[in-house]
């Protein structure tokens, strides 16, 4: 699948399983995750432009994890970290993994942008993939289900004004 090509209306159990470790790798490393889909289109953000090399505001497949755009800046370690992380858990799906793969490539390249070791980078993508396979899975079903997944905020506490 190019990045190009529109997403089928029953997205396939290989999608949701790169979309579903994007986002469990990102949560474990302790970035947000705002939402995950694998249906529909949206507009780039700022952060997909800068990590996949496109306008902002293109129209782009909605299969995708979005996480807030100033963690290319503040934990690149960990963003391209969950940027990778599919290439280490191949789906069996060809085109699938082979988009996993370009995206460990964008990743390293936006690492030699930002100085970030790429060996650390795959060391702890792989590791975490490792460590998060089980909730890969559960949130790959939610996925398949669903058509997209809200990741559970914690309850705030209540302001009090004085």
């Amino acid at each position: 699948m190019s990045r190009g090509d529109p997403l089928e209306p029953n997205p396939s159990r290989a999608l949701c399983l790169h979309e579903a470790t994007h986002a469990a790798v990102a949560l474990a490393l302790g970035l947000e995750v705002e939402e995950v889909r694998v249906v529909g289109t949206m507009d780039a953000d700022e952060l997909t432009a800068n990590l996949y090399g496109i306008p902002v505001g293109t129209e782009i497949p909605a299969a995708g994890t979005r996480i807030p755009d100033e963690y290319l800046e503040t934990h690149p370690l960990e963003l391209l970290a969950s940027m990778m992380a599919p290439s280490c858990r191949p789906t069996g799906d060809v085109a699938i993994d082979k988009y996993g793969a370009d995206e460990k490539e964008w990743a390293f390249e936006r690492a030699g942008e930002r100085g970030v070791d790429t060996e650390a980078i795959e060391r702890l993508a792989r590791a975490t993939v490792e460590a998060e396979e089980a909730r890969i899975v559960e949130i790959a079903a939610i996925l398949e289900r669903d058509g997209f997944w809200l990741p559970e905020r914690p309850a705030r506490a209540e302001h009090v004004v004085l």
